[in-house]
């Protein structure tokens, strides 16, 4: 005949499973909040094609994921962020928020001047600019 006899300490093994979720939960709340950033990212990516027109690789590259820390756990600060990158940022505000871009400089002096033009070093640039911005408008 085969006999079993299972006994258990309960108190140690609650102490043990304190000890355990004491060290495990920031960790496990950490890479929670940063998939769930990695996720949204993603999908903002994917909603770049539905939102803009024919968007580049760099567009669609414009979302960052800023990881969430274990160690903010005790502080009560742990948090995770999505955001769009400085350069992208730049531009996707327009199709966000809606407005107008205005060029740089650069580009109207080059529409003035046509494709074809090199940008002068001399000290009359501003005068020149200004003349080609009063053709222009």
């Amino acid at each position: 005949m085969l006999q079993i006899s299972v006994t258990a300490d309960i108190k140690e093994a609650s102490r043990y499973l304190r000890r355990v979720g004491e060290r495990n939960i920031p960790l496990a709340v950490a890479q929670a909040l940063t998939g769930t950033a990695k996720h949204l990212a993603k999908v903002q990516a994917r909603s770049t094609a539905l939102h803009f027109d024919r968007p580049t690789k760099f567009t669609q590259r414009a979302f960052g994921v800023r990881m969430a820390k274990a160690a903010d756990y005790k502080r009560g600060t742990m948090f995770s962020r999505v955001f769009a990158k400085d350069i992208q940022a730049g531009y996707l505000k327009f199709g966000v928020e809606g407005g107008r871009r205005t060029p740089s400089v650069t580009s109207l002096f080059a529409a003035c001047h046509g494709l074809n033009f090199r940008l002068p070093t001399s000290v009359r640039f501003r005068s020149e600019i200004r003349h080609c911005l009063r053709d222009l408008f």
